[in-house]
């Protein structure tokens, strides 16, 4: 399954980046093929999600706190209307 997870370093309640890299191998471990996308400003999750369903992504997983997933939401939402 071609997925990309898109995440905001700085975002959440934890160190988003130690937690990916166990959620990761769990991916793979199952077969699913992971593109990881870093944000490094404000709305680029948007973007990153807008370009990851033109890439053809059937999964769009946005890590980090409740700006991030918005901003995740919306960039497929973007895509759908």
């Amino acid at each position: 399954m071609q997925t990309e997870v898109i995440y905001n370093p700085s975002g959440g309640q934890v160190v988003v980046r130690h937690e990916l890299d166990n959620v990761l191998g769990f991916l793979n471990r199952y077969g699913w093929s992971v593109t990881l996308q870093e944000t490094s400003k404000p709305l680029e999750a948007t973007e990153l999600a807008r370009h990851a369903v033109n890439r053809g992504a059937r999964v769009v997983i946005a890590a980090g706190g409740d700006g991030t997933v918005n901003e995740v939401a919306n960039g497929v939402l973007l895509y759908l209307d």
